[in-house]
């Protein structure tokens, strides 16, 4: 069977849809992730305002991340995700004109960011929370395990070679094309998620008709906010996974903020070596996709969850200590990614069996706020270790920290809570839950 088919069978009309969608998407932010940086290195060589784009980009998961869950209970998610996308097609333009124009600064990348990461929090929360009405839950972790493998091919492999070459000729409006292929597939996954067919969940409200005519009366967003918030407190399992979450996805943005700095002054890639250089590892999470549901039936969510974690901070020690050319680099990545995949496999699909359906949005994006708002925040400090301590640094901070989540997850996850968690999940809960 080749690899397309292994990816596109035996989930259903409306995942294929959903995994197409997500596909041309994901071609093109790949392109504009390696764009993106560069433009920023052509505007200036500062390690902290090059930093400033990667906390533009991930600050709306900590300001945006609540209101988003709130609006995917509330509403149609999949015209929220087709809505969320045009918003982002619209953004990518502007950053395309920003690449053209002669005068651009680097802080016109810092506002572009910042929308685009805006409409990620609400495309992000839709998505996650929509795809138990999509797929059986027993088929959770295929479903994901194919959609990590399928972005990563595409958003890692293709698309950051394709946008650094578009991006290294030598034509002002040449360097553009990154920003305007990203915007045209945003355009297309918006035109296939509308073609996915749901029925809408009880109490979900159309986000078109609030532009018609009376509503009835809501109660105030915050009391859905708070509501999530209570939910995510009470249960002891993801509440812990959420906080190590945080951990790691900052440590990871302290590393990460200043990477493309690193590979051309460190390493000495150019403009297309550097796109080279971040689809050669994405090998790993290709590998991760297509591995995650054998390695969680066969070691279970827990012990997945600590491997992952393992993995990922030796290969940040790695880095920091030995990387002094392209090769280790790629193995460190390669095996960074594969973590990575496992990890969010793992506690994804987890997460998609035991919060209940009208709260999942609400719930995930507490969940994401801890885990993605804290990427700003590592990226800001990536920017000032690098500047003060040069660019190795910034691996040495993030290995130690990756370390501290291993030890706290092979302490704190005991057996007994996923047991607990996985029993819950198959009893329909009308109340918030206990802590467990």
């Amino acid at each position: 069977m080749t690899y397309a088919k292994l990816l596109y069978v035996g989930l259903g009309a409306n995942w294929r849809r959903l995994w197409v969608a997500d596909a041309i998407s994901s071609l093109g932010d790949g392109a504009y992730a390696a764009a993106v940086p560069l433009l920023a290195v052509y505007f200036t060589h500062s390690p902290a305002q090059v930093a400033g784009v990667a906390t533009a980009a991930s600050l709306p998961w900590l300001l945006c991340s609540l209101h988003a869950g709130a609006l995917a209970d509330r509403y149609d998610r999949r015209r929220l995700m087709s809505i969320a996308q045009i918003v982002q097609a619209l953004a990518v333009s502007i950053a395309a004109v920003t690449a053209m124009v002669p005068g651009g600064r680097i802080w016109m990348l810092y506002l572009t960011s910042f929308a685009l990461g805006a409409a990620e929090t609400v495309f992000a929360n839709s998505a996650q929370s929509m795809l138990p009405a999509v797929v059986g839950p027993a088929q959770l972790e295929a479903a994901n395990g194919r959609q990590y493998a399928t972005e990563t091919v595409t958003q890692q492999f293709i698309g950051p070679p394709l946008g650094s070459l578009l991006f290294a000729a030598a034509l002002p409006a040449t360097r553009s094309l990154p920003f305007w292929l990203d915007a045209v597939t945003f355009a297309l996954s918006a035109f296939l998620i509308a073609r996915i067919y749901l029925p809408r969940p009880a109490g979900a409200a159309d986000p078109a008709a609030a532009l018609a005519g009376p509503r009835p009366a809501r109660r105030p967003m915050r009391h859905d906010i708070a509501e999530g918030l209570r939910w995510l407190a009470g249960h002891r399992l993801l509440r812990t996974l959420a906080i190590l979450l945080a951990v790691t996805n900052m440590a990871g943005q302290i590393a990460n903020s200043t990477f493309v700095l690193f590979a051309t002054e460190r390493l000495h890639v150019g403009a297309r070596g550097y796109g080279v250089l971040l689809a050669a590892s994405a090998i790993g999470g290709v590998a991760g996709g297509l591995a995650s549901r054998r390695i969680v039936a066969h070691l279970g969510t827990r012990r997945s969850i600590i491997l992952g974690a393992a993995i990922g901070a030796a290969s940040a020690g790695v880095v920091g200590a030995l990387a002094r050319d392209v090769y280790v680099m790629v193995a460190c990545m390669a095996a960074s990614a594969f973590s990575a995949t496992v990890w969010n496999v793992a506690t994804v699909s987890m997460r998609q069996r035991i919060i209940p359906d009208r709260i999942r949005g609400r719930v995930n994006s507490v969940y994401r706020l801890a885990g993605w708002g804290s990427m700003p925040v590592g990226a800001a400090i990536g920017g000032a270790i690098a500047t003060t301590f040069g660019l190795r640094a910034p691996w040495f901070v993030a290995a130690a920290l990756r370390i501290g989540v291993v030890t706290v997850a092979a302490l704190a996850l005991r057996p007994a809570l996923f047991a607990v968690a996985e029993a819950g999940a198959q009893t329909p809960r009308e109340t918030l839950p206990v802590a467990t």
